[in-house]
C-alpha cells in the first residue's frame, strides 16, 4: 500500500510567504509585494530530489510564467500561468493565478481554463498571455485562508477526474 503525504507546492509557498518574509514584506509598497511574490512562484519546478529518496513517489514537474492578460481582468493584478505534470508527460493541472494588491497582503484568485489545450505551452512562448475569457469566472480565492485553497485544488481534481 502506497502512503503519500502531500502538501501542494502553492500551499507550501504560500505558507513559506507568510511564516518566513512578514518583516521584508512589511516594508514594500503593495505593487512591489505583488511582484515579489510572482517573482518567488515564476519558474521551473521538479520533485526529482524527492523522487531519488523515495522511488514510489510520483514524478512531478511545474512550470509557472508571468503572463500579461487579454481581456477584462483586474487592472492591478498580475497573472501567472501554471501548468503541472505528473510522470513526465501527462498533464496534472493548469490554471491562471492572479496576484493583486491590498493594504496589508497580497490577494491570490486561482481561476480553472475553460479550454486547457488553448493555454497549453503558454509559458513557452517568448511574450506569454493568459486569455481571460478562457477562464472560469468563478475562481477560488486565498485571502489569508489556506483551507478554501485546499478545498478548491480537491473540486480541481475532482473535475478532472469526471472529464477524463
Amino acid at each position: 500500500m502506497l502512503k503519500v503525504k502531500t502538501v501542494s507546492f502553492l500551499t507550501f509557498l504560500v505558507t513559506t510567504i507568510i511564516v518566513t518574509q512578514p518583516g521584508e514584506a512589511a516594508i514594500l509598497a503593495p505593487n512591489q509585494r505583488v511582484q515579489q511574490v510572482v517573482d518567488w512562484f515564476t519558474g521551473f519546478f521538479t520533485n526529482s530530489n524527492q523522487v531519488a529518496n523515495e522511488p514510489m513517489i510520483p514524478f512531478i514537474t511545474m512550470e509557472n510564467c508571468s503572463a500579461s492578460a487579454v481581456g477584462t481582468g483586474n487592472g492591478e493584478a498580475q497573472y501567472v500561468h501554471l501548468e503541472q505534470y505528473i510522470g513526465g508527460g501527462n498533464l496534472l493541472r493548469t490554471a491562471a493565478y492572479e496576484f493583486s494588491p491590498s493594504d496589508d497582503r497580497v490577494n491570490l484568485s486561482v481561476f480553472p481554463y475553460v479550454d486547457d489545450t488553448m493555454a497549453l505551452g503558454s509559458c513557452n512562448s517568448s511574450t506569454p498571455t493568459i486569455d481571460l475569457s478562457n477562464v472560469e469566472s468563478l475562481s477560488c480565492d486565498l485571502r489569508g485562508c489556506l483551507k478554501s485553497l485546499n478545498n478548491c485544488d480537491r473540486e480541481q481534481q475532482k473535475e478532472k477526474l469526471s472529464l477524463n
